[in-house]
């Protein structure tokens, strides 16, 4: 009994953990899209006002971005999930100098100019961070899944070790 408490207490540790980091990346991955979006939004906006509330959402989603990842961060990483990472800090490092460019191109007042780097550029690498993203989850979810394989076989073998010498102390 002591060892499916053990085994109940490590299972909801490990589902838990993992499930809090998918739950911090689909949070960054939103906040990533609502940065774009934001972003083409300014692109495509000719109202000074309406530009600047873009402009404030697309900074705030920013800080949520920077926020989940920092989060995710602190939890800790695997050597795999640690290069992983790294990976999209680079691509965060090569979107933010990307979108600051677009950023520069509407406050020159040169919009054309800024939807086709925004169009060419910052949306593809987006796209890739955003898939990076993607990839991260679906590592956490498999991981959630063979956790929860382990898991039931562990209790099944206990469970019938359990059993067993219950009835052999019966029996005796």
């Amino acid at each position: 009994l002591l060892q499916l408490q053990t085994l109940g207490t490590q299972m909801r540790t490990v589902v838990e953990q993992h499930n809090r980091k998918i739950d911090l990346i689909t949070q960054t991955q939103v906040a990533a899209h609502i940065r774009t979006d934001s972003l083409l939004r300014m692109a495509l906006a000719s109202d000074p006002f309406e530009r600047d509330a873009h402009f404030m959402a697309f900074n705030h989603a920013g800080f949520l971005v920077g926020s989940g990842r920092n989060a995710l961060r602190q939890m800790g990483f695997t050597p795999d999930e640690q290069r992983s990472f790294d990976a999209q800090t680079r691509l965060v490092r090569d979107i933010q100098a990307v979108q600051e460019h677009v950023i520069d191109l509407l406050n020159a007042e040169r919009s054309a100019d800024a939807y086709r780097v925004l169009v060419e550029e910052a949306i593809p690498v987006q796209e890739a961070f955003n898939q990076q993203l993607a990839d991260m989850r679906n590592l956490y979810h498999q991981a959630n899944l063979v956790a929860q394989q382990q898991a039931q076989q562990t209790y099944r073998r206990t469970f019938l070790l359990t059993l067993g010498f219950g009835i052999a102390a019966v029996a005796l």
